[in-house]
């Protein structure tokens, strides 16, 4: 007798606690010629790159299954729980696609049957755990003391580039771009003490015979010096 199996799937993934901490739950659906499975059934599950290498199995061997309870048509399992193994954590991110293959053993000696076709992990998942990687990356960074550009915010760096040209020359710095504590500085009363020694040695120079010459002065007070007095002055 044929045997016909139809599957739909549905993926979720569920990240709370750590990138892939928590197993992946996985929902299917299994019929033989248009009517739901009822009953126990044993399952094999992978993951490949869809050219024949397989990066994770639930088993230790290939062709491992697990017991699985089918209830009209639908199973739930959790990839890298139940028994299984661990999901490796960066398993999403150094491969750019990975397929999902269910391979099933109904117990009526037909032995496992490929569930074709396999399933794309989609962007979905895939974005979520670039997330908790790059989150993962930075911690390690940060308790290092090793903070990189790349590990600002896009709002920080484009604070950081927007007085920067394309020359790569820096560009005006604005008295809002200033911290407060240098705007202080600018805004107090200088007093004496703050002056250089230099500075306040020509302040307190004595005039007197020789002390100041004509070269000294402006051009505007040596043409008052020199001008005619007249009654009216």
């Amino acid at each position: 007798m044929k045997v016909f199996v139809a599957v739909a799937v549905v993926l979720y993934l569920s990240l709370l606690g750590g990138l892939l901490a928590s197993p992946v739950p996985y929902t299917g659906k299994v019929s033989i010629r248009g009517v739901n499975y009822f009953g126990h059934a044993q399952f094999a599950f992978s993951l490949h790159d869809g050219n024949g290498t397989t990066y994770w199995g639930n088993g230790s061997e290939p062709g491992e299954t697990i017991q699985v309870p089918v209830h009209n048509g639908r199973y739930t399992v959790l990839l890298g729980g139940q028994g299984m193994n661990a999901l490796p954590s960066e398993l999403f991110l150094t491969h750019d696609k990975l397929y999902l293959k269910v391979e099933v053993d109904m117990g009526d000696e037909e032995g496992l049957r490929h569930l074709a076709p396999d399933h794309l992990i989609t962007a979905t998942p895939r974005a979520l755990v670039a997330e908790w990687a790059q989150v993962a990356r930075l911690s390690e960074s940060v308790s290092t003391g090793a903070i990189t550009r790349d590990m600002l915010s896009p709002v920080l760096r484009s604070q950081l580039d927007r007085n920067t040209t394309a020359s790569g020359t820096v560009g005006p710095i604005t008295r809002d771009m200033l911290p407060a504590s240098v705007l202080h500085d600018l805004n107090r009363t200088i007093t004496l003490s703050d002056l250089a020694p230099a500075v306040i040695a020509d302040l307190n120079h004595s005039i007197g015979p020789g002390a100041v010459s004509l070269d000294m002065l402006s051009i505007g007070v040596r043409a008052d010096i020199n001008r005619t007095v007249t009654k009216s002055m």
